[in-house]
């Protein structure tokens, strides 16, 4: 994997206000000002109202939609990381009562969409909340895992200085 693709500008955008257990779509994306070839981080603060350690951290978290892969992999994004399981599908051995989707599209659009168009995924961060600023340098440093296509990584953010 090319270092240039999860090392570099990042733009972190809020979609908090999307809460527990939302189909994070398009509609909530466009209009942001994400640009090209820029790592974006979505933010949702899900881990803060829920911790991975609790139950309702799967059943309650947000997902991406169809929609939302989309218009991620259209903005021509170098990567995208997380703070929140990012597919629907991810729910099924947590939620009762979970009905998986017609087309697999539905259920795993960040896992078959942005995938399959080349576009890493960061999974699991934690703290973006912490970072002030919505543009920063970003790099996930992975661990070196043969023979895999994942690792976990070490997430830095390096934010511009405020002028005095």
């Amino acid at each position: 994997m090319p270092l240039q693709s999860i090392m570099g500008p990042a733009v972190i955008i809020d979609v908090s206000a999307a809460g527990d257990n939302a189909a994070i779509g398009a509609e909530l994306l466009s209009g942001t000002d994400v640009r090209l070839g820029e790592i974006l981080l979505l933010r949702s603060d899900h881990e803060r109202r829920w911790p991975t350690t609790t139950p309702e951290y799967w059943p309650r978290a947000p997902w991406l939609t169809r929609s939302a892969a989309e218009w991620v992999r259209a903005a021509g994004v170098s990567a995208i990381g997380f703070d929140f399981p990012q597919d629907r599908g991810i729910r099924a051995d947590h939620a009762d009562g979970w009905v998986p989707a017609a087309e697999l599209d539905d259920d795993w659009p960040c896992h078959r969409i942005l995938l399959a168009a080349g576009i890493p995924q960061i999974e699991y961060l934690t703290n973006l909340a912490a970072i002030r600023a919505e543009r920063c340098t970003f790099a996930a440093v992975p661990l070196r895992v043969p023979r895999s296509d994942g690792a976990p990584v070490r997430a830095l953010v390096f934010v511009p200085e405020e002028d005095p």
